[in-house]
């Protein structure tokens, strides 16, 4: 064999190693190198080498050509040696993206903040940008629908869910999705805009709060449910931080995620599958999340102290403690909703 052709195979081998390490949810990526590492001190410090040496002197012995000789000694090299460009994990990722199998984050700046520090007894003031990480969701969805049956099982299962007239199990089946259809021979797919903050250290430490993230998620609902019971089938579509919406707001936070649903709307996904070539377009069916999110998100008050509180109906405050049926409320419509 080669030894270039060995290398690239090993390369290979060697980071999807590492991709399922990364893929692990109870691994740190910190312990992932200390494990890769850890191997490689064990084939150098086994008597695997000593096995390889043996081996070389005996083809030596036998008068084995000197080129297939220094190929030998080359590939065993390789062999003790296998995370040897993919050591760190900046060299990790870097050769996921070359491979075209990472798509990387983009760093989107949505304003400005105040900064400042005491230097020498001086306060200084400086600008620090504040930003949003954005997925590509084009790419994202051009990669999972290009999956090996994935485009074909879900068209399969909206078939079947449109063919069905009795038992109602999902929102394509709704009369606000059927509203909606109006899409001629495109293919479209509806999606779920999905808010909520998580918090990344103790939540109940002294510096609670403080690296508080604010997540936007986007779930395909028409996906078959083996399919859509994984929560890997979850896309993550932007990072902010929470304590950062004290300079700017929500809407400028979620601006970048606007535009890329509205470029899934007008603009789509190409994928070439078993089938052949398809243009799949997806459209905003519904906005979801706990009651904070979306109250923060269409315009009600966050705390929940307004005078009239519920997004559902228009139940006043004093009212809301001693009201237990849905009949003695006037629900919220989409007019009187527009006049609020």
């Amino acid at each position: 064999m080669d030894p270039q052709i060995f290398a690239q195979s090993l390369k290979r081998e060697a980071a999807l190693y590492i991709a399922k390490l990364f893929d692990l949810p109870d691994l740190p990526r910190s312990r992932v190198h200390d494990i890769t590492n850890g191997f490689t001190q064990f084939l150098n410090n086994s008597p695997i080498t000593i096995l390889f040496m043996h081996l070389l002197n005996s083809l030596e012995f036998l008068n084995e050509s000197p080129n297939n000789l220094l190929a030998m000694k080359t590939m065993l090299a390789l062999i003790l040696n296998p995370f040897e460009e993919l050591r760190t994990e900046h060299q990790c990722l870097q050769h996921f993206e070359d491979t075209d199998t990472y798509i990387p984050p983009i760093e989107v700046v949505v304003g400005t903040k105040k900064r400042y520090k005491n230097i020498k007894d001086e306060i200084i003031s400086t600008n620090e940008n504040i930003t949003v990480q954005v997925i590509p969701l084009q790419q994202v969805l051009q990669k999972f629908f290009e999956l090996p049956n994935v485009f074909e099982l879900t068209l399969t299962y909206i078939s079947n869910l449109e063919n069905e007239k009795i038992l109602y199990s999902n929102i394509i089946q709704g009369l606000k999705w059927r509203e909606k259809k109006n899409f001629g021979e495109r293919i479209v797919f509806p999606i779920l805009f999905y808010q909520d903050d998580y918090e990344t250290n103790n939540p109940l430490g002294s510096r609670k709060g403080l690296g508080k993230l604010g997540t936007v998620y986007i779930i395909i609902p028409c996906l078959p449910p083996s399919l859509r019971s994984k929560v890997e089938n979850i896309f993550l579509l932007s990072l902010h931080k929470c304590d950062d919406l004290q300079y700017v707001t929500l809407k400028t936070m979620l601006s970048r995620a606007i535009v890329e649903l509205k470029s899934l709307e007008s603009t789509g996904i190409t994928i070439r599958t078993s089938s052949g070539q398809h243009q799949i377009y997806f459209s905003l069916a519904g906005v979801i999340g706990d009651n904070l999110a979306i109250h923060s998100m269409l315009g009600f008050v966050g705390s929940f102290s307004s005078h009239y509180p519920c997004r559902f109906c228009l139940i006043n405050r004093a009212d809301i403690n001693s009201t237990f049926d849905e009949s003695d409320c006037i629900l919220r419509t989409d007019e009187n909703y527009k006049n609020d």
